[in-house]
């Protein structure tokens, strides 16, 4: 059996028996659109029959913005966004928006 390398688990740690996954982004400005923008990848959420069930239990966000840190427990619905072909493999995406002001 192959273990997989720290940066290829399937989860970030375990706490009380939960898979815990931890993703990153930082808060960008879109000129385009005049929107605030994060985006999340490589997110194992289940997928098809490819990844029949979310590789995490719970899934937390973080946000680097100009005013700060933010962590937050995602509900596991908003903002999920598909990556095309490469969904199967690398995961899914969140990406999420804010307007100016």
């Amino acid at each position: 059996r192959q273990r997989r390398g720290k940066h290829r688990a399937k989860y970030d740690w375990i706490r009380d028996e939960l898979r815990i996954e931890f993703k990153y982004s930082k808060m960008t400005w879109c000129h385009n659109e005049s929107v605030w923008r994060c985006h999340f990848q490589n997110i194992k959420f289940a997928f098809g029959t490819d990844r029949p069930g979310d590789y995490f239990d719970e899934l937390w966000l973080a946000i680097y913005s100009p005013i700060g840190l933010h962590v937050f427990l995602h509900n596991g619905v908003y903002g999920i966004t598909t990556c095309g072909s490469s969904s199967a493999g690398r995961g899914l995406g969140i990406v999420l928006y804010a307007s100016k002001g």
